[in-house]
């Protein structure tokens, strides 16, 4: 009987281990407002872009903006990211619509390589400061907000299911209505 419940309980724990090895946690949110939600607002911010130019939160005013917070070595954001390469190549021409992908502790060599091996070409920011997460209250990869014109997040979509390219598209459609 005790072999058997040991068998069982190492089953359990393999089990709740392969729940948890498909996104990156890095502990709680620590920002003081807690988790940043639908229908609050993108918080200020500011990054480096891939080629060299700043994002901030005031490029997104007037337009429909989709931020993805991701790490190269996250087997969810693996699966996420083609997805968000298929709404950039949908939306490339489409002024109103903008697509941005910030990096977590990825150093910009890293994503620079990750980007080339699956031949992407939307833009990201690499080797961002804790503050730029710690302000979207974002220690879970992939996190995908797509906000209005009016930098208010109407979608969010996280990694217990990834969000599919469908899902995608119809967040980036409502918000041009």
């Amino acid at each position: 009987m005790c072999f058997v419940m040991n068998k069982l309980m190492l089953l359990g724990g393999f089990l709740l281990a392969c729940l948890n090895m498909g996104c990156i946690r890095d502990g709680e949110p620590s920002s003081p407002a807690g988790k940043l939600d639908v229908g609050e607002q993108i918080p200020e911010f500011s990054v480096v872009l891939n080629e060299g130019t700043v994002l901030d939160d005031a490029d997104l005013k007037g337009k429909v903006s989709v931020l993805v917070f991701f790490r190269t070595s996250c087997p969810d954001c693996r699966e996420e990211l083609p997805h968000i390469q298929r709404l950039y190549d949908a939306f490339q021409s489409d002024a109103r619509v903008c697509i941005y992908c910030i990096s977590w502790k990825d150093t910009p060599e890293d994503v620079g390589r990750y980007w080339q091996a699956e031949r992407f070409t939307l833009p990201y920011a690499a080797g961002c400061e804790e503050t730029v997460y710690e302000r979207f209250a974002c220690k879970v990869v992939p996190t995908v907000f797509v906000s209005d014109s009016k930098r208010v997040i109407r979608y969010k979509f996280r990694d217990n299911p990834v969000a599919s390219f469908e899902e995608l598209i119809q967040a980036v459609r409502a918000c041009l209505l």
